[in-house]
């Protein structure tokens, strides 16, 4: 981002997890049909991220983790805070990635589309990460191949909350 003034108004942003959160789950719970298969145990807290980028990021991560996911098997949202940060975890039981997977994850790169089928040109990860990255945050994964995958989204803890 060039604008140094619009980049430090956006980091300094706050917003409340449980709302968004939420939110993004219930829209993606009714588009996957998986009315059993979210499970949330969030802290209230507030992170320094807009409701905007947290609601897009939280819609990438959900998301993937509803469609490569089976139906009848779980996802869980959780979160943990320290003095300084909020950590967001994704968890499912789904198809998981490889070690190699992970590595290459990148914009424009799907994996096994024919078997997948999936939509869009494979920036969601991506995109999350960078948004993630822009308010002093990161987003990681850990995936055992047939086991499930978990994200792992760290945010700036708000003073505010």
């Amino acid at each position: 981002m060039r604008d140094q003034g619009k980049l430090k108004e956006m980091q300094m942003e706050s917003t409340t997890l449980i709302e968004v959160i939420q939110k993004v789950a219930d829209k993606l719970i009714a588009k996957h049909i998986r009315p059993n298969s979210v499970h949330i145990s969030l802290k209230e807290s507030s992170v320094r991220i807009s409701s905007f980028y947290l609601t897009k990021i939280m819609d990438e991560v959900i998301d993937n983790a509803l469609k490569f996911s089976r139906q009848g098997s779980n996802v869980y949202l959780s979160s943990v805070e320290t003095a300084s940060e909020v950590r967001i975890m994704v968890r499912d039981e789904g198809r998981g990635m490889s070690e190699e997977q992970i590595k290459k994850v990148s914009g424009f790169q799907q994996f096994d589309r024919a078997y997948n089928e999936q939509q869009g040109i494979g920036l969601g990860l991506i995109i999350a990460k960078v948004l993630a990255e822009i308010h002093g945050g990161s987003l990681s994964i850990v995936s055992l191949e047939n086991k499930g995958t978990t994200v792992l989204l760290s945010l700036p803890k708000s003073q505010k909350g």
